[in-house]
């Protein structure tokens, strides 16, 4: 894995992360549920922006790459409606 692919990767998602606040909410905007769903995806964007950092800096991202699995998960029981 170089290093100038995961600046690409990174670049990508705070592109993604800027795009997705532009957005305009919808009508059910206000429901809790949908407030929960943004604030996962958000955490779910940042929490791999932050392993993209590591990767570049050839640190060990296995903390971040766990944090990461749970956050997919949480979001996932979340969006089906268990949470």
């Amino acid at each position: 894995m170089d290093k100038a692919r995961f600046e690409e990767r990174l670049q990508r998602l705070r592109e993604r992360r800027t795009v997705t606040r532009l957005e305009e909410a919808p009508a059910e905007a206000d429901s809790s549920r949908f407030r929960k769903i943004r604030r996962k995806q958000q955490r779910l964007l940042n929490l791999e922006m932050a392993r993209c950092s590591k990767q570049i800096q050839h640190q060990d991202e296995q903390k971040t790459k766990a944090l990461i699995d749970q956050e997919k998960s949480r979001y996932q029981r979340i969006c089906r409606g268990e949470g």
